[in-house]
Parts: structure tokens; sequence; C-alpha cells
């Protein structure tokens, strides 16, 4: 491994990721294990930076639930919240870890390996997190990709609905249309029946009046023809007489 990397800066004090480690000395073993696991960091660090910025974004709200043509369930990511306190959490450790360095030169390289496993045990930790938080990144990411595609959909069939409703709409009016023309000659059939209907009673009233008219003049033609009858049968009898 480059000593470039590895190597610390030869100075009262030695810095890594803004931290201020003490300049003491060290064994060949514990300053091995010292630069193994800054080079570790370092690399976690990236490799951290480089996922969180090429995830999806973390959003802080709860579960979003949207319906649109079917339930869509929208998994949340953890909040930003928790993976500050995380970060902090592991940073206080790890300071605490620093600042102890003066009081490890007096300490066995056991101990001292044991501190350091203890920190990569909480660099661990954070992996873990980290790679939690990037499974619900991408989780979120996925579900909102399914999402939209979900709405694009229901957009489309909103649109073709829309049309096709506005389509019957317009059939509708004109069936509508044509329908009233058909009340309206209907209408004008049934008024001029009704007024045939009437004509009709006056002359069925006319034809009444004039039947009996026609019985009141045959009364009158009979008793007539009966008078005419009888006058001729008085001048038959006076003409046999003289």
């Amino acid at each position: 491994m480059d000593n470039t990397i590895n190597s610390l800066p030869e100075s009262n004090s030695e810095q890594n990721h803004g931290l201020v480690f003490p300049k003491r000395k060290r064994s060949k073993a514990t300053e091995a294990g010292g630069d193994r696991t800054r080079v570790r960091l370092d690399a976690n660090s990236q490799d951290t930076s480089k996922r969180i910025c090429n995830s999806a974004p973390i959003t802080t709200g709860p579960k979003v639930v949207i319906s649109a043509k079917n339930d869509i369930h929208v998994q949340p990511n953890s909040p930003l919240s928790s993976l500050i306190n995380e970060f902090e959490s592991i940073t206080d450790r790890f300071i605490d870890f620093t600042k102890k360095q003066d009081d490890l030169s007096d300490m066995s390289e056991d101990d001292e390996t044991t501190q350091l496993n203890a920190l990569l045990g909480t660099i661990t930790e954070c992996e873990r997190f980290l790679a939690s938080v990037k499974k619900n990144a991408v989780a979120y990411r996925d579900s909102t990709t399914e999402l939209r595609a979900k709405l694009r959909v229901a957009k489309t069939e909103s649109n073709e609905s829309a049309a096709a409703f506005t389509g019957e709409i317009r059939y509708l009016k004109k069936d509508i249309r044509a329908r009233d023309d058909e009340i309206a000659r209907l209408r004008g059939v049934t008024d001029r029946l009704s007024r045939h209907k009437d004509q009709n009673a006056k002359l069925v009233l006319r034809n009444s009046k004039l039947g009996s008219k026609m019985q009141i003049q045959s009364a009158k033609l009979k008793e007539l023809e009966d008078w005419r009858t009888q006058m001729r049968r008085m001048l038959s009898e006076g003409d046999a007489e003289s």
C-alpha cells in the first residue's frame, strides 16, 4: 500500500478527516494497525459519500399512499435525523478514542489492538446502517419509478376516457335535438288531429240537428199528405152528390 496514503504527516499533530491525532511514539504493530484503520476509514468515507450522492433523495416525511387506478405504496426512507444522530454518535466515539491516544502510550499492543478493533466494529456498524439507508433509498427510488409509471398510465386512461366522454356527450346532444324535432313534429300532428276531431264533433252535432229537422219535416210532410188525401176524398164525395 502506498506510503504517501498510509503515513501520517511529520508534525506535532496528525490530521485525518478533520480530526486531530496527538503525536506520540508507537510500536510498529500499533503504527501499522492505526494506518490500516485510517485507510479503511478514508475508503469507507469516500464510498459512503458516493453511495449517498448516487442514491435517491431521502425524505423525512411519513409514509405516502397514493391511489390512482390501483393503490400504490411508497416505502419511506429512514429519517434523516436518525442518520445524522448515528453519524454524530460514531463521530463522538471516534473523537473519544483519539482523545485517549496519549493515554495509550503505556498500554500493551493487545490493549491497543482491542481499542482499534472496537473502532473497526463501530465503523462496521456504520457500514451496516448506511447499507440499510441505501436499501431504503433504492426501494424508494424503485417505488417512485413504479408510481410515476402508473400515474402516466392513469393519466393516459383519464385522457382517453375524457375524450370518449366528450364524444358521447356530442352524440347525446345530437340525439336529444333529433328527439326534440320528432316531439315537435308529433305535437303538430296531434294538434291537427285535435282540430279534425273538433270539426268532426261539430259535423256530428250538425248531422244530429239535421236528422231532427228531417224527422220534423217528415212528420209535417205526412200531415200534408194526410190532409191532401182527406181533401181529395171530400172533393170526390162532393162531386158524387152533385
